[in-house]
């Protein structure tokens, strides 16, 4: 929106399985002054959609480190885990991500 000015962005996205199938979802996750924002993209990358997640209803982040992806772990109150893979050369913006949510139970596995 006009005015909101995003911290730090990265690129994540989400994989899905149901009966050997597959499915990947792309977003670019955003941390605001008040908020975390996940715009969805399209197949061509053109933002499609836009999910606010308000900083009070989040209840922890875990950040994992992997050999190829890392993952962002948002427990939201009232939903499910949400699983965000990144990939391992956004490991900076993941860390920085992580340096700028101190007052949050952050968990890093």
């Amino acid at each position: 929106d006009p005015g909101e000015s995003i911290q730090d962005a990265v690129m994540v996205y989400t994989m899905s399985y149901l009966r050997g199938a597959s499915s990947m979802s792309q977003y670019y996750l955003g941390l605001l002054s008040d908020q975390i924002i996940l715009v969805g993209t399209d197949l061509f990358g053109k933002p499609a959609s836009v999910k606010r997640i308000p900083l009070y209803k989040i209840e922890q982040v875990k950040f994992k480190k992997g050999l190829i992806n890392d993952q962002i772990i948002l427990s939201v109150a009232g939903e499910k885990k949400t699983r965000l893979n990144v990939h391992r050369i956004q490991r900076s913006h993941t860390e920085n991500i992580q340096s700028l949510l101190p007052s949050y139970d952050i968990t890093s596995l």
